[in-house]
């Protein structure tokens, strides 16, 4: 397997075999070999199989989480974040959930005990949201921003992760989110409005 993908790290052999499943169609194979260089190692053969089974257009992490971010504006009108993209379940298939939280955490700077795609998006958007109000607003919303690795600003992290095609599919996403509480609150209001006319 490591001759036909043109790897050329023999320590890579018990790597490959652990991905077997993945290895067994035949149309993902030739997609990963398209795009796998001979001096790849384990983390850079995981990026590009998730590229595969994701669809990104280029086997980047930033791509990859943009087109999996999208993928939810793409089930749908309805957005449920609690509910991950399909294509999510089949990452989990492939047992790449683990590699791919690593190569967020590296990134991102993302760390949680069980991390979710929605966790991710949201923290992205806080810190987004802590770097235009060039503050730190960690203390008031009770969770975290991002990070970023050791010595890297989290404004300069979202500025290389979310790139403007991944914030337009982020920005869908939490549009039709919003739609959703605007939708919410006028209900509350006629039901609070109703009852306090009882």
């Amino acid at each position: 397997m490591l001759q036909e993908l043109g790897l050329v790290s023999q320590h890579l052999r018990a790597h490959v075999a652990d991905r077997r499943k993945f290895f067994d169609a035949k149309e993902r194979l030739q997609k990963v070999k398209s795009i796998v260089a001979p001096d790849d190692g384990a983390a850079d053969l995981d990026r590009k199989m998730i590229a595969v089974v994701a669809k990104a257009e280029q086997p980047e992490l930033f791509n990859i989480v943009r087109t999996l971010f999208h993928a939810w504006t793409e089930a749908g009108n309805e957005i449920e974040l609690d509910s991950p993209p399909a294509v999510w379940s089949q990452i989990e298939k492939f047992d790449l959930d683990a590699p791919f939280w690593q190569m967020v955490r590296v990134a991102f700077g993302f760390e949680d005990q069980n991390p979710t795609l929605k966790m991710l998006l949201l923290r992205l958007m806080l810190t987004d949201y802590a770097h235009h109000l060039r503050g730190d607003v960690r203390s008031r919303s009770g969770t975290c921003s991002c990070p970023g690795p050791a010595g890297q600003t989290p404004s300069f992290v979202l500025g290389s992760a979310v790139t403007a095609a991944a914030r337009e599919s982020v920005t869908t996403v939490f549009r039709r989110m919003q739609q959703r509480f605007s939708r919410l609150k006028i209900i509350c209001r006629t039901w609070t409005s109703t009852n306090l006319l009882k």
